[in-house]
């Protein structure tokens, strides 16, 4: 994803832009933001969902580990796509509950 077009041009074409006129460099490049655009580009849209489920393919699952989340109720996993992440866990501390925000199509896809 981070090699597409879509990604790129922005850093290449617009950076300094953005830099010198407080814009951001995607916006520059598409003129809209990043969910609008995927909202009107499925195949990128696609793209950036496979990209977020496979990251933790490469961090691995240490967030498991990482954090005491026995101290917490409630889990709120923000752009958390399919909600596999809050899944893993709920699956090793199931005393807590989780909400998953994503945008709506997404959310839709992952019931």
């Amino acid at each position: 994803m981070h090699n597409s077009p879509e990604m790129s041009q922005p850093w290449f074409n617009a950076l300094a832009e953005g830099i010198t006129s407080d814009r951001i460099p995607f916006e520059v490049t598409h003129g809209i933001d990043l969910y609008g655009y995927m909202d009107q580009h499925k195949a990128f849209d696609q793209l950036f969902s496979n990209a977020m489920e496979s990251v933790e393919a490469i961090t691995g699952s240490a967030y498991l580990d990482d954090l005491d989340w026995s101290q917490f109720d409630r889990l709120i996993d923000v752009g958390g796509s399919s909600g596999a992440k809050s899944l893993a866990i709920l699956k090793s501390h199931p005393n807590l509950t989780a909400l998953v925000f994503d945008r709506p199509q997404i959310i839709q896809q992952a019931q």
